[in-house]
């Protein structure tokens, strides 16, 4: 008996869904399509709705994840002189491009009408009885609305299936089977799906916030333990609301990710996510944030710091950071908030000297980062950041600006360490004057790196796995005790 090989898109195929595709993507390029699509879903139905909206958002096939492993069965297919059908519940634009850029497909069905309906689980069933009567039908997909497929076909396969989808395809099938249920099985599981979590929440990027604890750890706070409870739980909220920053800019720059050399990799650009997961975490960890914050003392103080980042990060990413000179003064504020939030948390008053420190150090190292950006597009020789607002005429203005504002940062810490809040403080307060080599040396250090071609994009990230980094912290961390007093 002949045989046909029809294989669905949506999670299967494609290791994405592209009606959330379609949703993020009219969200930037029509947003107006985005918040009328529940309006359509009433007065169109579901199927009138996705075709709404695929004109609204084309999507680019040649962006999009798709699984290997079901590439290397077409090809086997093809080779044995299989037809290979795709057929998706998705709209008619969205199918046929990715048919017409695979160019591996000998017919492609997908929902063309809103008279026709959804093509899923039934009507899928019924094109396959009407189209493909008297043809062994082998079929691949990986939802419970396949499950009427799998028991109607000759042979199923599962992608990704849950224990619960196993077993009710094994029992849709019987025992009179003509041939057992394969699984094709790529996603992350356990452990390592918790791993990819923590990439796509940028777990790694939460050692920034440690900036919270500087308050209570400067100003000498080291047996109030309800304070530094306090400052922890404020530590775990801010990580939070990043976390959701980070998701939400990902989801909504999928298509940008994938084009980029590294970025591509990223958990949802990937599809080692799906776009449903990240939808879900956002309001998981908004409310786990909102908790945490709730039982800080100063929770409504705290709470309207973050409520202030997280939109103020939305505004940086959506629109301020292709201002140029702009974008580096709102990096720099960014990580000066973090030390008002500590501030507030372990309710301290922060020190001018502090501030003052902060905004010059941070607005250098955010000019840091520009620089690098542009030291690598002037040796590709090109002209302009992708982006940004910046060009390669900008190198030397932006390493002005960024090494005099590193160093006016260590000119408030000479001025810091011969003002009375030291003699106060301190009890050898003259050791203290050893932290300004120390600093001189780090800063200095990590510029002349950054000229050379040698640091990544982040000096953030950089100096958090540099060695010679926590070697410094570690000199400045003796210097510190000792100046309180303590003997090594």
């Amino acid at each position: 008996m002949p045989r046909i090989l029809m294989i669905d898109l949506d999670d299967t195929l494609a290791k994405t869904d592209l009606l959330f595709e379609g949703l993020l993507g009219s969200l930037k390029s029509n947003p107006k399509a985005a918040l009328l699509f529940p309006f359509w879903i009433i007065t169109h139905g579901r199927a009138g709705a996705k075709l709404k909206l695929a004109e609204a958002s084309p999507i680019r096939a040649e962006s999009l994840p798709y699984r290997q492993a079901i590439l290397d069965r077409i090809q086997e297919a093809r080779n044995s002189g299989t037809p290979v059908i795709l057929a998706s519940a998705s709209p008619e634009p969205w199918v046929r491009a990715v048919a017409e850029y695979l160019n591996c497909f000998d017919r492609h069905h997908a929902t063309q009408s809103q008279t026709e309906g959804n093509l899923k689980s039934t009507r899928k069933l019924q094109l396959i009885q009407k189209e493909y009567s008297g043809l062994e039908v082998t079929y691949i997909g990986d939802a419970h609305a396949d499950l009427v497929i799998w028991k109607n076909t000759h042979g199923a396969v599962l992608v990704n299936p849950s224990a619960t989808l196993r077993a009710r395809a094994a029992l849709a099938r019987g025992t009179e089977s003509h041939s057992p249920i394969e699984v094709i099985q790529d996603a992350p599981q356990g452990l390592q799906w918790i791993q990819t979590l923590g990439r796509a929440f940028r777990v790694h990027q939460w050692a920034k916030n440690a900036l919270i604890f500087l308050p209570w750890l400067l100003g000498h706070h080291f047996r109030d333990l309800e304070s530094l409870v306090h400052t922890s739980l404020a530590f775990l909220a801010f990580s939070f609301v990043a976390s959701t920053v980070y998701v939400i800019n990902d989801l909504l720059d999928l298509e940008s990710d994938r084009n980029h050399a590294t970025k591509r990799n990223r958990p949802f650009a990937s599809g080692a996510l799906s776009i449903r997961v990240g939808l879900l975490s956002i309001p998981a960890l908004l409310l786990a944030s909102a908790i945490l914050t709730w039982a800080l003392p100063t929770s409504w103080e705290y709470g309207t710091i973050l409520a202030f980042y997280g939109l103020s990060n939305l505004a940086y990413s959506f629109k301020f950071k292709k201002v140029y000179v702009l974008d580096v003064v709102l990096l720099a504020g960014f990580y000066t908030l973090r030390i008002f939030a500590g501030a507030t948390a372990a309710q301290i008053p922060v020190s001018p000297w502090l501030l003052s420190f902060a905004v010059f150090l941070f607005f250098g190292l955010a000019l840091l980062k520009r620089f690098i950006e542009l030291h690598r597009l002037q040796s590709r020789g090109e002209v302009k950041i992708s982006g940004r607002g910046y060009q390669s005429t900008d190198l030397e203005s932006v390493s002005t600006l960024g090494i005099g504002s590193s160093l006016i940062a260590g000119l408030i810490l000479v001025l810091y360490l011969n003002s009375p809040n030291v003699m106060m403080l301190y009890s050898n307060p003259e050791r203290l004057w050893l932290i300004t080599p120390v600093f001189l040396y780090w800063i200095s250090r990590i510029w002349m790196l950054a000229r050379r071609g040698e640091l990544e994009d982040d000096p953030v990230s950089f100096a958090i796995k540099d060695s010679g980094t926590w070697w410094t912290l570690g000199a400045g961390t003796v210097i510190f005790l000792a100046a309180l007093g303590w003997s090594f």
